[in-house]
């Protein structure tokens, strides 16, 4: 095998929310050099690699979550609730 090798991780995500719809839908990837020949060099790339992909994953979905407005419960269309009696 002749070197340079790089271990290359893709990660395809998908956001949905029932009421939202799809929030976020991209693929992410990340390329780490493997060192050597060695197993445990490709292993450790290859993890360094997912590890860099899940980071842009979590910045992605919290980017995608913060630029919806949070959810907010209609408090007019509950309703007043008469608990009777009163005070006095």
């Amino acid at each position: 095998m002749s070197w340079p090798h790089v271990a290359n991780v893709a990660l395809a995500v998908a956001l949905e929310d029932r009421q939202r719809g799809r929030l976020l839908e991209r693929t992410f990837g990340a390329r780490v050099d493997i060192g050597d020949g060695e197993p445990a060099s490709m292993a450790k790339a290859m993890g360094q690699a997912l590890d860099d992909a899940v980071v842009q994953v979590a910045d992605a979905v919290r980017l995608s979550l913060q630029a919806i407005p949070p959810r907010r419960t209609n408090v007019e269309s509950i309703g007043r609730v008469d608990y009777g009696g009163g005070l006095g």
